[in-house]
């Protein structure tokens, strides 16, 4: 994540389909989340948005 904040990227997608998507989101926000926009990817339920709301709310 660092190396594309450095290269200047602000946003970046955490598919639903990695592995550990979950603890990735969850990571990235804690660690990125005032430096870029964490997005979660190939959403392919509603509960997986819910899973994520309560990260998003920081």
């Amino acid at each position: 994540m660092q190396v594309l904040l450095d290269d200047g990227f602000e946003a970046v997608d955490i598919s639903t389909n990695s592995p550990n998507w979950e603890q990735s989101i969850a990571k990235s926000i804690l660690a990125f989340g005032d430096m870029a926009l964490i997005d979660i990817g190939t959403v392919l339920n509603v509960s997986q948005v819910w899973h994520c709301r309560p990260q998003a709310r920081r």
